[in-house]
């Protein structure tokens, strides 16, 4: 009897044992089912994440191509701009050589004020128009002719400096710092201004008498050329001026008349 129970509950071990088993091939099996979801899923969504990136990639690659064709419409329109623009000042330069050569070659008188000038020399072109040297028919003295465009901007401009010009003669101070001033002629082919004769201005100063020197000589013109800009400086401050467009080239050496 005993070895009998004994048999059964083998049996009933062996059975459960096996009952277990089959359980646990079923969950290792459901398991590795979830596992393989769980990869197809990670896999569909990393294919979902880099399709989207893709597709992110093409649409900054075309508005970058949009923009490119834009900036090179835009670039072509500027280079058509440009090049028509530049040939109308070259055509403007080409028209004011010529008009230049001719006024070179020309020995032209003018009277400023009563007093007539033969124009001689042409000195150099600006922005609004040209300087010559022209020569005082009474003393011989040599001045500078300024020969401006008769416009409403130029003229005001030029009225404006000339009342400046007109105020400093009138002041009594030995060698002040501001160009003498001779006189002004307004007609229909331009501006004429009779000034005080500029020697050179500081910058060819500074290259033809100190830049090649020593220490010493350019710590002499240094000083030198702080002092007198000071000293003009000061003296517009006076007249309540503020002068704005302090540069070597504007700045220039006058020729001392006897």
């Amino acid at each position: 009897m005993g070895h009998t129970n004994s048999k059964l509950e083998l049996e009933e071990l062996k059975e459960q044992y096996k009952r277990n088993e089959q359980r646990a091939t079923k969950e290792n099996l459901i398991l590795r089912q979830d596992i393989e979801k769980l990869k197809n899923y990670q896999v569909a969504q990393e294919k979902s994440v880099m399709e989207r990136q893709l597709e992110q990639l093409k649409k900054q690659h075309a508005e970058l191509e949009n923009r490119l064709c834009q900036q090179q419409i835009n670039h072509k329109e500027y280079q058509d701009h440009f090049i028509g623009y530049m040939g109308k000042i070259l055509c403007k330069l080409v028209r004011a050589t010529q008009e230049e050569k001719v006024l070179r070659k020309e020995h032209k008188q003018i009277e400023i004020e009563g007093i007539v000038y033969n124009i001689r020399e042409y000195v150099s072109h600006g922005g609004f128009g040209e300087i010559y040297k022209g020569k005082n028919t009474k003393n011989h003295h040599t001045v500078t002719i300024k020969v401006l465009a008769n416009s409403t901007v130029i003229q005001s401009q030029s009225n404006n400096e000339i009342q400046f010009l007109k105020l400093v003669q009138k002041i009594k101070l030995d060698n002040h710092p501001v160009f003498e001033y001779y006189g002004c002629k307004m007609s229909n082919d331009g501006i004429y201004i009779a000034l005080e004769l500029a020697h050179c201005d500081l910058y060819k100063l500074w290259l033809d008498m100190a830049a090649k020197g020593d220490f010493e000589k350019k710590l002499y013109f240094s000083t030198m050329i702080i002092m007198y800009a000071l000293r003009t400086l000061i003296f517009l401050e006076k007249l309540n001026i503020i002068y704005g467009d302090i540069k070597p080239q504007n700045l220039v050496v006058v020729q001392m008349l006897d």
